[in-house]
């Protein structure tokens, strides 16, 4: 097999097990997948906010993610015990795009209103956002509303940044901009 059919081989499988895992666990907070083929096994690493959610409360004993497993043995041909998965918690909500999508989504199909989606947005430490409320008036017109909070972040080398690991979010801007200087004086030198 050529490698640029292996690639876009890996890449159907990613993407498909990215669809199937997100129809399942959307209620879940899934918020992404890691696939890690060894020669005995492939491991499959779910991430998600609630993790517990994912695996099945006590009185189920884990059927929910032995069910989750049959699911990916039979769709993607794997033999018997060859695919493990695994839950992986995210740290920070507030970073996972996918992850607050899913929450504001069934905040507001919840009814919860759009200022009090916009305050929980902001407490959960996003740097960068805008929510569109679109309503319809008994008259037939509509209205939007629109929110929104952004900061311009300039390009820094690719090198390095206030968090490498992009778990922990800059505190200001302040600190954004002279970690950046920081990293600028010293390519210079």
């Amino acid at each position: 097999m050529s490698k640029k059919r292996k690639f876009v081989e890996d890449g159907v499988f990613f993407e498909e097990l990215n669809k199937v895992l997100m129809r399942a666990l959307a209620r879940d907070g899934y918020s992404g997948v890691e696939v890690r083929v060894t020669p005995m096994h492939t491991e499959i690493i779910i991430r998600a906010t609630h993790t517990q959610k994912v695996l099945g409360n006590l009185f189920e004993k884990g059927r929910k993610i032995r069910e989750l497993i049959l699911i990916v043995q039979k769709r993607f041909n794997f033999l018997d015990n060859n695919v493990e998965l695994y839950t992986g918690k995210v740290n920070n909500k507030g970073l996972c795009a996918i992850a607050q999508a899913e929450s504001l989504r069934y905040k507001l199909l919840g009814g919860l209103v759009v200022p009090r989606i916009y305050k929980f947005i902001r407490s959960n430490d996003s740097r960068s956002y805008i929510v569109f409320s679109h309503n319809y008036n008994v008259s037939s017109f509509s209205s939007t509303k629109k929110y929104q909070n952004s900061f311009m972040i300039p390009n820094w080398p690719q090198a390095g940044g206030p968090d490498p690991k992009g778990e922990v979010p800059p505190i200001t801007m302040l600190e954004l901009i002279r970690e950046m200087h920081a990293l600028i004086r010293e390519q210079m030198q």
